[in-house]
């Protein structure tokens, strides 16, 4: 899940990702689930409570937080439902000081957060300094930055630091040009909402295989925060809020993921009480959950055939 490969992935790729896929399906086996479920016993002491392997695969319904205009396409069954964009909601006007702060500057407006994870108060002061210095040589545009502390440097006169910022009002508004984030997946969903090109500086989990999806895209440039300098910054701001063909793919984008027959929430609240007024219907479920992995992968069918010739 991790990982930053494409779906047309090369041989040791493909190698890689099925050692890695067998471990995780090893670990799940035999560490995770018996943990669980002698969690589950503890707190739920039922007599009747399945293991919870068992458990797990009589889910009825899975809201998926995906779409294909930005995730990879997959097979599913019918009871995997997709609702990418799940928490974007109708933005609202922005308060009165960030409102001026905005429309103040000459270009328009960057917003920089790192998520919640991720916080800019431990990058440390030298990394910090970079990024001032950095946004500091584009007064041309005004940077709003998510910093969860009091920031003990000197800013310049385009910075506005705050501990919060509304992030889906901020990515709606019309002069907002660019944003500068960790590329999280919901911080990236809301981007593409919204159509806004993104400064990516990934640090863990799926940060990484977010923000190379949407640099395949043309509607991202990475910054590797491990070798982040003030120019490297500057340059790929510079990249993303001047060449319009980063804002022109992002929009396209946007578009594929604002066509849907009903807004992502909408579709998630109605699937589960579908769930609700069929709670023992199984026409949705994955025939593999009864089939087991020979089944599944036809490896006995394999063996049968390779048997006849040998």
């Amino acid at each position: 899940y991790s990982l930053s490969y494409d779906s047309d992935m090369s041989f040791f790729q493909r190698v890689h990702n099925t050692l890695l896929s067998l471990a995780d399906y090893c670990y799940r086996t035999y560490v995770s689930h018996p943990r669980i479920d002698q969690m589950m016993r503890d707190y739920f002491p039922y007599p009747d409570l399945p293991y919870a392997a068992k458990l797990h695969q009589r889910s009825k319904l899975l809201l998926v937080n995906a779409h294909y205009s930005i995730d990879f396409p997959e097979s599913s069954p019918p009871n995997l439902i997709p609702v990418g964009g799940l928490q974007i909601r109708d933005p609202e006007p922005l308060p009165t000081d960030l409102e001026q702060f905005v429309n103040a500057s000459r270009k328009g407006a960057v917003l920089f957060s790192l998520g919640t994870n991720i916080r800019s108060d431990q990058l440390g002061e030298a990394r910090q300094r970079m990024i001032i210095e950095a946004l500091g040589q584009l007064p041309e545009y005004h940077f709003l930055w998510k910093f969860e502390t009091d920031l003990q440097l000197n800013l310049p006169s385009n910075v506005m630091v705050r501990k919060w910022f509304p992030q889906n009002d901020i990515l709606a508004h019309r002069k907002t040009k660019a944003f500068v984030t960790h590329a999280g997946l919901l911080s990236t969903h809301e981007a593409a909402w919204y159509g806004v090109p993104i400064v990516g500086i990934p640090f863990i989990t799926d940060q990484h295989r977010n923000l190379e999806r949407c640099v395949r895209k043309g509607v991202a440039r990475r910054v590797v925060f491990q070798t982040m300098s003030s120019d490297k910054l500057k340059h790929a701001l510079q990249d993303v809020l001047e060449d319009p063909k980063y804002r022109t793919r992002m929009a396209a984008q946007s578009a594929l993921f604002r066509d849907q027959p009903e807004k992502p929430l909408a579709r998630a609240v109605w699937w589960i009480e579908w769930v609700l007024r069929h709670p023992n219907a199984t026409e949705l479920e994955s025939p593999v959950l009864k089939l087991g992995f020979l089944r599944t992968n036809l490896i006995d069918v394999g063996i049968f055939l390779l048997c006849i010739p040998l």
